[in-house]
Parts: C-alpha cells; sequence; structure tokens
C-alpha cells in the first residue's frame, strides 16, 4: 500500500476544530451526520488513506470513534444537541471491515431511564458498508449536566474538511503546534505495517508472549469536547492493544468495554494480557490507567483463528 501523507488533512482539521462544539478525531475522519430524527442517527464516515490499518481495512481506532459518535447521536437525537453524553459501556461484533467506501452507522436508542443523579441510556448500532452489514454493537450512555460549560454539539450534516484551507503552521497556536509535530513525527515515521493513524493516537511501549502495552498521550488529537480522551478513540486503541497481544492470523470479533472514569488529559497506559489462547479462539483483557494509577477503563476481546494461519 503506497503511503500517503496526511499532514494536509491534520492542518484541516485543525482549521475546523476552531469552531467549538465538535471534537477534532471526528473533524479528522470526516464524520458526517445523516438521518436525525425520533431516535435515530445515521453517521457516515468514508474508507481512505487517513483511517486504514495495515491489513487494508478501516482501522480498530477509526471504527471505534465512528461507532461512539452514532450511539452518542442516537441520544442527542431525542435529548438536544446541548446535552452532555459520557460513555459507561460499548460492545462490538467485527465482521469483515472495508478497505474503501462509506461506512454507514445507523444507531437507534433502546432505553431511556432516569437516575437519582442522572438519565441513563441505551443504543443498539450497525454499520454497513459496500452493501454488507460488518459491525453491530451496543452501548449504554449518561446524560450528564453541562457543569463543563461545553459548546452545544454541532452533529454536522456533511464533513467539516468539505470545502476548508488548511491551517498555515505559523499560525498554529501552542496547542494546535502540539498536534501538528505528533502528526509530522507519525508521519514521517509510517509504514504499511504501522499506518499513520496508529502512530498519530498511540505508540507501542512493550509487547511480548501474549502481552501487550501501549502509551496514549493526552491532547487535543485524541480529545473530546471537554478535553479527556474521547471514549471511541480509547475504545480502538484498546482493541488494538489486545490485538497486539496475539502473533498473526488472529482475526477481533468481539470487543466490550466498560469505562470506569474519564481519560484524562495527561494520558493513559493500555495493557493487555490474554486469558486464554486456543487452537481457533482467543480471549484477552486489557486495562488503561492514568499516570495517577487510576483505572479508566477495562476492556476484554475474543479472537478467531483465521483459516490457513
Amino acid at each position: 500500500m503506497k503511503r500517503e501523507s496526511q499532514i494536509h488533512r491534520v492542518l484541516q482539521a485543525l482549521n475546523a476544530n476552531r469552531v467549538p462544539g465538535w471534537q477534532f478525531p471526528a473533524h479528522y475522519l470526516g464524520l458526517a451526520f445523516g438521518r436525525l430524527e425520533g431516535h435515530h442517527a445515521e453517521v457516515v464516515m468514508r474508507a481512505g488513506p487517513h483511517c486504514i490499518d495495515a491489513n487494508g481495512a478501516v482501522s480498530l481506532e477509526a471504527l471505534g470513534v465512528l461507532a461512539d459518535v452514532a450511539m452518542a447521536g442516537a441520544v442527542r437525537s431525542q435529548m438536544g444537541p446541548t446535552a452532555r453524553v459520557a460513555t459507561v459501556s460499548i460492545r462490538l461484533s467485527l465482521g469483515i471491515l472495508p478497505g474503501e467506501g462509506d461506512l454507514h452507522a445507523a444507531a437507534e436508542l433502546k432505553l431511556s431511564y432516569p437516575g437519582p443523579a442522572m438519565q441513563m441510556t441505551a443504543a443498539s448500532l450497525s454499520v454497513v458498508a459496500n452493501g454488507k452489514l460488518c459491525c453491530t454493537g451496543e452501548g449504554t450512555f449518561a446524560v450528564l449536566d453541562s457543569a463543563r460549560n461545553s459548546a452545544s454539539h454541532p452533529l454536522p450534516k456533511r464533513s467539516t474538511l468539505e470545502s476548508i484551507d488548511p491551517l498555515a503552521t505559523a499560525d498554529l497556536t501552542s496547542e494546535e503546534r502540539l498536534v501538528f509535530d505528533r502528526a509530522r513525527y507519525a508521519d514521517t515515521r509510517s509504514l504499511a505495517e504501522h499506518p499513520f493513524l496508529e502512530r498519530f493516537w498511540s505508540a507501542p511501549s512493550g509487547q511480548g508472549k501474549e502481552w501487550a502495552e501501549r502509551r496514549v498521550e493526552g491532547g487535543m488529537h485524541v480529545g473530546n469536547r471537554v478535553g479527556d480522551i474521547q471514549g471511541g478513540v480509547l475504545l480502538g486503541i484498546a482493541a488494538r492493544t489486545c490485538s497486539s497481544a496475539l502473533p498473526q492470523g488472529w482475526r477481533l470479533i468481539d470487543l466490550s468495554a466498560q469505562y470506569i472514569s474519564a481519560s484524562p488529559h495527561t494520558g493513559v497506559v493500555i495493557r493487555a494480557k490474554s486469558l486464554r489462547v486456543g487452537r481457533s479462539l482467543a480471549c484477552i483483557e486489557c486495562e488503561a490507567t492514568d499516570d495517577q494509577g487510576r483505572t479508566t477503563l477495562r476492556a476484554q476481546a475474543s479472537f478467531m483463528k483465521e483459516p490457513n494461519s
């Protein structure tokens, strides 16, 4: 696969991100909302070099953001764009992910029940690409107050990268400069086996027999509207870390995660280890911890041995 520089796209996303309310990962991936009515939300993401993994398919990181944004969108379609939504848990079942074309994520709000301190909701998900179902899922979300004064979520109807110029490097703020420098570092070191997005959003910090570890540095490049690490980004990196604990020849088929607390802007370390590796099935668990040793996420992934592996 020919390597394509993603610096221009990053500078476009930085420009789009100057309008409050959306988030850099969604700008960069080009997410756009389609249907938004009743309990339903549809989000479209186009596959391309900016979000493709070493196997030539949409990366787990990009899929994680798409899934999280779509299901949270179904919540906001009912609760309104000013709602602040926190992911509590997500489960995804994966088929064959595409390497090109549009991915259409359709989410539906299934349950909504008030609690003494906050309202809880549950949503379902299906992702279709090139006429084929490639992912299903479900998620639970908490509707929080707006104590952190985040801007209203805009729910854009088309990619914010359309008809927007990239920022000039001389005009970058100090925070934007950190994102640009990280992107430039990832771009110069991206290879077919380690594409741009994998290096941009996380970095391996250790790997051995049936274990792996990755570091996620906090910042705008992985942040949500309030500055914490975006839930879908964290989900996708957790999936990649679990995958790294196995040799080649295993395919992720199921992923479940529980968000225990917000992952702070200072970053987290994700550690994965095997629970069991059999002839045909493997189960890997992982945990994300912040710099204070506090657990922010726990996840478990199931893998199937590929034919002829």
